[in-house]
């Protein structure tokens, strides 16, 4: 299903990079608001700072980094769930990268004042392989594990590119798609890792009679784990 975006002159002006013109709640000019860390999961996220955490030093959150490690650090072999229908067995292994992790504080207040929940979080560096048996997927992600406080423990990564013979074209249904892009989103539970892997396609439509241009989007729904989740 497309979902429609305006492209008008608002579009643009509240996209844009016009931070020069943003102003905080003194109305003085704050240049900070305009920098943002994608880490955080959350997209649109200040980050204030960031600690150094040894593995059994206890953050602020309550919680180590070895506990994150523990619950994370899984080498599992199930079903993988396509979307489409049907199953294939897959072998998925996180290892870390380091041996502790950081504390990250977020500020959380958006670009123009929009009210954003942004918890602070508990990051640790982490190596994963995902392989299916048909060889669809053969993948090493790297990136960090968040833990909030909340009791999320997940991992978020764009896929740029992929080592099987995955292609997120492959599920894209609509012939006006102008671009496509993937993405694995992975949350970590007492029980192991419970993931999906979805895509999106966009396209754009030109304005007639002078009028706005548009430009759609539609989600792309391509398999979860483990397959029991879907069944």
């Amino acid at each position: 299903m497309r979902y429609l975006i305006l492209l008008s002159p608002l579009f643009f002006a509240c996209n844009g990079s016009d931070s020069a013109t943003d102003d905080d709640d003194t109305g003085d000019n704050d240049d900070t608001t305009d920098e943002y860390k994608d880490t955080s999961g959350y997209g649109g996220c200040e980050e204030v700072s960031r600690t150094d955490l040894t593995a059994d030093e206890e953050s602020p959150l309550g919680f180590t980094p070895q506990s994150v490690f523990d619950l994370a650090l899984v080498d599992e072999s199930s079903d993988f769930l396509w979307d489409a229908g049907g199953t294939i067995p897959f072998q998925f292994v996180v290892t870390a990268t380091g041996t502790g992790g950081q504390y990250v504080e977020y500020d959380g207040r958006r670009r123009r004042e929009i009210d954003y929940d942004c918890p602070n979080q508990l990051e640790v560096g982490v190596s994963m392989t995902f392989n299916t048996d048909d060889g669809v997927f053969a993948e090493t992600w790297s990136g960090v594990v968040i833990a909030t406080d909340d009791g999320e423990v997940f991992f978020y990564s764009k896929l740029d590119s992929f080592g099987g013979t995955f292609d997120i074209w492959d599920y894209v249904d609509d012939p006006d798609a102008d671009s496509a892009s993937a993405s694995v989103n992975i949350d970590f539970r007492p029980d192991g890792s419970h993931g999906r892997i979805n895509g999106q396609a966009q396209g754009s439509n030109p304005g007639t009679g002078g009028g706005d241009g548009t430009a759609w989007a539609s989600n792309i729904q391509v398999g979860s784990w483990p397959a029991s989740d879907g069944q």
